[in-house]
């Protein structure tokens, strides 16, 4: 049977009324938001740790405590704090000084010596002093290396149940009290690989996570994998390669401090935070997870990074809360507000509707309100 043209129209609204009267809701799903914080500090934050709910961060005046929203000074330290390690129960402190260690409320001097780093090793706990490796049992420290390393050690790893001392520049694996061991022609060897080279000699920390070793540079990611190793750099992705620390993330991801912000890598994929909107300050110095919180210690202060469930729906509701709590909704159109450094203020200074129009466009799709 054939329909005239105006029947056949009619025929075509009256499928579109029905399509777009009542759309189909989308899912909205779940997902992790990050949500930023800073706290200020008038002296460069130099390490951060995080135990049984409690972070502390170093200075060169001593340890200061996470209280709130507010650092304040913790008296239990108050020499230069150098860096900051947790392990199982413990808190352990690098001054110039020496080791302190943690276990309660007080702090108890393991050793003089300047040690560089401490880790987790079979059982024992591992300090990195000078040349040398020592273990730690009860207040004290004991040698475990029957040789003098080549270089200076300042981090130690464990990776594939191999202990792996790093220097500047240098990355050597240490077994049966000898650090190194041999090379194809038998010759004494202390390199960790066999192929590939460092993306520089500038190293600065030292991470194990699945099957790679990471390692920090000034131009880069070092990364051993067997015995080849592999750089990670800006033609990989890396946002910026002036790499400073490194810290395992809260599900099998990677974090990286750098000279000019953090940077999340999980899944291949790079997430990059800097300026006011997420850090106090540029330069990243330590990095502590503890949870879904991430925190970074900066040359400005504390940076805050905290993962929290949400949907697309709870995202446009802190939206349109924020617009009106801050004015931003005039004559019909969304005002975005810049900050004036004369004024030392935000002003509204244009207006936008790239975000507010798409939003307004997809939320029948996603609530099935108009």
């Amino acid at each position: 049977m054939k329909h005239s043209c105006p029947a056949r129209i009619s025929l075509v609204l009256a499928a579109a009324l029905r399509i777009s009267a009542a759309p189909a809701p989308l899912p909205d799903d779940v997902y992790l938001q990050e949500v930023g914080s800073s706290i200020a500090s008038p002296l460069p934050l130099t390490a951060v740790a995080a135990l049984d709910g409690e972070v502390v961060a170093g200075t060169a005046k001593g340890l200061v405590r996470l209280q709130g929203t507010n650092l304040v000074a913790d008296p239990g330290l108050t020499n230069a704090i150098l860096r900051l390690v947790t392990t199982p129960g413990a808190l352990w402190a690098m001054t110039p000084q020496g080791l302190h260690r943690r276990t309660g409320s007080g702090w108890t001097l393991i050793s003089d010596r300047p040690v560089t780093d401490v880790h987790p090793f079979r059982g024992g706990i591992m300090a990195a002093a000078g040349h040398e490796l020592w273990q730690i049992r009860g207040d004290s420290l004991e040698p475990v290396s029957t040789n003098r390393s080549r270089f200076p050690i300042t981090r130690i790893a464990v990776h594939n149940e191999t202990l792996f001392v790093h220097g500047p520049g240098r990355l050597a694996p240490f077994a049966s009290g000898v650090f190194g061991g041999l090379d194809a022609y038998t010759w004494p060897a202390d390199q960790a690989w066999d192929w590939g080279t460092l993306p520089s000699t500038t190293t600065r920390d030292l991470l194990s996570q699945g099957s790679a070793l990471y390692v920090a540079t000034d131009r880069g990611l070092g990364v051993l994998r067997g015995m080849s190793l592999m750089t990670l750099g800006g033609a990989e992705g890396l946002p910026v390669t002036d790499t400073t620390c490194l810290a395992a993330g809260f599900t099998n991801d990677l974090w990286i401090g750098t000279s000019r912000g953090a940077i999340r890598r999980v899944d291949g994929a790079w997430d990059y935070f800097a300026g006011r909107r997420w850090l106090p300050g540029d330069s990243v110095r330590a990095i502590a997870v503890n949870g879904r919180r991430v925190f970074l210690a900066t040359d400005g202060g504390l940076g805050i990074i905290e993962y929290q469930p949400y949907t697309l729906a709870r995202k446009a509701a802190y939206y349109e809360r924020h617009l009106e709590e801050w004015g931003q909704k005039r004559l019909g159109l969304v005002h975005k507000l810049e900050w004036d450094a004369t004024l030392k203020e935000y002003v509204r200074r244009s207006v936008t509707t790239t975000a507010a129009i798409p939003a307004t466009i997809w939320q029948p799709r996603h609530t099935g309100m108009p």
